[in-house]
């Protein structure tokens, strides 16, 4: 998974999301935030977002664990009009970033991704559509794991569709939320 795990790679990136990666996400979203999650496997995201009163309008994965989750290829997915993606993309960067691409010029995207990354190269790209980064911190991947994965993470919220005026994404750490006002109004304006 991280590049200083030990651990077996579970294939497809299959992480379920634990419930605290989402929590430092939630004062970033409007009260029954409608969504559409592409790469739900199991649909623990799903059922984390539902015990906040947001309301899951779609869910896609290209081999499904649970029953309310559609199969299908988030790459090739089209929805009409969706609200906004909220998902854990997988991590193996080719697809992650095909991922990226393909979502955000459809509606604003918030996903999951290692914190160092948008110091790589390979995120460059990707920065200039990229409106917030909301720190998470270390994360227990592992039901029943004795501590937290050795990376930090952190919820990347893209949108192509707004270039916006933005000098760059507004970082949010786990210390200062209170910036997310100022950004949520003009979320909020915009309709995401």
């Amino acid at each position: 998974m991280g590049k200083y795990s030990a651990n077996e790679k579970i294939p497809r990136d299959k992480w379920p999301t634990p419930y605290h990666a989402l929590e430092p996400l939630l004062p970033f979203l409007t009260p029954q935030t409608r969504f559409i999650e592409p790469c739900a496997n199991d649909g623990r995201l799903i059922r984390h977002m539902q015990r906040h009163g947001h309301i899951c309008v779609g869910a896609l994965d290209i081999e499904p664990r649970h029953p309310s989750v559609k199969q299908g290829d988030a790459t090739k997915a089209r929805w009409k009009n969706p609200p906004l993606f909220v998902t854990n993309l997988p991590f193996s960067r080719d697809l992650m970033h095909r991922l990226i691409d393909h979502l955000a010029e459809q509606a604003p995207l918030w996903t999951i991704i290692q914190s160092d990354w948008a110091y790589t190269s390979q995120a460059t790209e990707y920065m200039a559509y990229c409106t917030d980064i909301v720190t998470i911190g270390r994360v227990m991947w592992i039901d029943g794991s004795a501590s937290a994965g050795k990376e930090n993470y952190s919820f990347y919220r893209f949108d192509k569709r707004d270039p916006g005026p933005y000098p760059g994404p507004i970082f949010h750490p786990v210390e200062d939320r209170h910036s997310r006002d100022r950004r949520a109004k003009h979320r909020n304006a915009a309709g995401a």
